[in-house]
């Protein structure tokens, strides 16, 4: 919370400085120093779009969730992993698969409450067996 804080108040005064602080010398700090050369107003917008990215990427890692992919405008993968390696990236990308092949591979049914039944499962295979007749 307190480095959220830091950077909005960086970000209100010096906004290429917080980009720098999140993502090092890459090119969201060429971007955002070029956005407050021309106008100190996108150089705010870009630096809290980024910030904000960072950070809500950064609580779905804390929370073992993945990240997810690109975002548009983000250059860059410290933002777009928040801030977690891409070990870890993967360690979480094989966590997710393992879950879905659990639950393909036991019979759960989403679609319902609870695990299917075998009459469930032959009503599922009766119009598969006919389109392949």
């Amino acid at each position: 919370m307190i480095d959220r804080l830091l950077l909005t108040i960086v970000n209100i005064f010096f906004p290429p400085l917080t980009v720098f602080l999140i993502t090092g010398p890459y090119a969201d700090t060429l971007v955002n120093c070029c956005l407050f050369i021309c106008g100190i107003i996108p150089s705010h917008i870009y630096g809290f779009y980024i910030s904000c990215t960072y950070f809500h990427r950064k609580n779905k890692v804390r929370k073992g969730k993945r990240p997810g992919g690109l975002k548009s405008l983000v250059l860059d993968e410290t933002v777009w992993n928040g801030g977690a390696s891409e070990e870890e990236i993967d360690e979480l990308r094989e966590k997710r698969e393992e879950k879905r092949r659990w639950k393909r591979g036991s019979g759960y049914d989403g679609r319902s409450q609870g695990y299917m039944t075998e009459g469930s499962r032959a009503s599922y295979r009766e119009p598969c067996e006919r389109w392949f007749r």
